[in-house]
């Protein structure tokens, strides 16, 4: 990282418990969201087991880990627009178009929800796709929380080669983790609601859950495809911007 970039993030840094509070939010929603890491979810998006139905207590941790992330998104976006970034390096700017992205396009989400909390939970049981990108999606947890847990570290630590090195290793390899289950399951779950695998769906929710999966598409092939080069250059030692 370079010594103006460093300044600035200093600067950007949120209060100890602020960031402290961060780190713990994500190390719970990887916890939550354990279960939706089931080889079972990830078979599930194969066209032979299209009928295979998300164990019931699945399908009820994606909810809280989902809905949470898009808490703790929502939160860090917040404290950001007045300053206060825990992500080491980011600047306010970068953590609220990463952030807000997520929330906006899970806005639909949150509204079928809302509508009808019971029979939501019944569609992301017999929805394998649904799980399977709350399950890719916490996964960035592991991202968040290395970069916060940076930010507790001295500046020399945080900021030495070998630590950016680790950090855009752990970027990267969620990052190819992420986009091709997102976009397989993203595209499943399009193909389900358009071939009328959910009638019993009302039409409208079926249209809010695919207008969320057109913005996950959207959001993996703008944003996150956008990291994975200057990633790729940091771990093999081809950048000469060491920020992580």
């Amino acid at each position: 990282m370079n010594l103006s970039r460093a300044v600035e993030a200093a600067r950007f840094q949120s209060p100890l418990p602020v960031r402290l509070a961060s780190l713990s939010a994500y190390i719970l929603l990887l916890w939550i969201g354990l279960p939706c890491f089931s080889p079972t979810v990830w078979r599930a998006l194969l066209p032979s087991h299209s009928s295979q139905a998300v164990a019931p207590h699945v399908a009820a941790a994606s909810l809280p880990a989902w809905f949470g992330l898009c808490v703790v998104y929502l939160v860090e976006s917040i404290f950001a627009s007045v300053g206060w970034v825990s992500l080491h390096s980011w600047k306010p700017r970068e953590v609220i178009v990463h952030h807000l992205s997520v929330v906006a396009g899970s806005a639909a989400i949150v509204c079928t929800f809302i509508a009808s909390p019971a029979q939501f939970l019944d569609f992301v049981e017999e929805h394998p796709p649904m799980v399977a990108i709350t399950g890719a999606s916490i996964f960035t947890c592991f991202n968040e929380a290395f970069f916060v847990l940076r930010s507790l570290l001295p500046p020399v630590l945080a900021d030495a080669p070998q630590t950016c090195r680790a950090s855009s290793a752990i970027t990267l390899t969620v990052l190819l983790v992420q986009i091709p289950l997102h976009l397989v399951a993203c595209t499943r779950s399009c193909y389900l609601i358009a071939t009328g695998a959910h009638a019993g769906f009302a039409a409208w929710k079926r249209a809010s859950i695919a207008t969320n999966m057109v913005a996950c598409i959207g959001f993996v092939l703008i944003v996150q495809m956008s990291y994975l080069r200057p990633n790729l250059r940091r771990v093999l030692g081809w950048s000469r911007n060491k920020q992580g």
